[in-house]
């Protein structure tokens, strides 16, 4: 989001149910003075859906493979983008489907577990929400989306927003992050201090942490 800001984009907001996440993402704001740049709204997206008003891009950066109801996550996000629609999680890989579930095993305790969403089902409910993939990218074991909403579509949403500037696309196919919307579940931040959470080395990812061995999205 910081990265897009710099790059033009006029306001971002950030959603998520970490209060971890949020304390470091305005911390991030402030020390690169951006801080009126940015709103950010603590709970779960679901549930605050009905109040978040459309967005010229929107992200969700390795969200829907933690988040139990991914598929109405992807719906109402989805329908929330006027312009792009981003999205970062695990690819449909044998290796990548074993790592998994090692983690629900051994580190996804409780009611946290993390899984391999479909990416047929995701193309098919991004195409239901009437966008069009224009870019797609892997990276490690993560696998990079976006769509995009075909002009006729924007011009029926009656959008007067500007399309993003190349300096804007550039900056979301380099950072993948979250933009206007950034959502986790309630349970992830009351999980984010596990056994190994506090280690040095950690990955915090908006209130989902990840061990030190698993790669980074960029």
């Amino acid at each position: 989001q910081h990265e897009l800001l710099a790059a033009g984009a006029a306001h971002v907001t950030s959603i998520d149910a970490s209060d971890a996440y949020i304390r470091t993402a305005r911390e991030e704001s402030d020390r690169r003075s951006l801080t009126g740049r940015v709103t950010y709204q603590h709970g779960d997206f679901l549930e605050l859906a009905e109040t978040i008003h459309p967005a010229d891009i929107v992200t969700l950066d390795r969200v829907i493979n933690v988040y139990p109801d991914w598929t109405r996550l992807i719906d109402l996000s989805a329908a929330r983008a006027r312009r792009l629609y981003g999205l970062v999680y695990p690819r449909d890989t044998l290796p990548v489907r074993m790592v998994v579930n090692v983690m629900n095993l051994l580190v996804w305790r409780g009611p946290v577990h993390a899984s391999v969403p479909s990416p047929d089902v995701i193309d098919r409910l991004t195409s239901e929400a009437n966008l069009i993939r224009y870019f797609s990218k892997t990276i490690g074991p993560w696998q990079v989306a976006v769509y995009r909403r075909p002009a006729k579509s924007i011009e029926a949403l009656r959008s007067r927003s500007p399309m993003p500037s190349r300096a804007e696309r550039d900056a979301l196919r380099r950072t993948y992050s979250r933009v206007h919307i950034s959502t986790s579940l309630p349970w992830l931040a009351r999980h984010e201090s596990s056994s190994w959470g506090d280690t040095p080395g950690d990955k915090r990812l908006g209130g989902c942490c990840l061990p030190p061995w698993w790669p980074a999205a960029v």
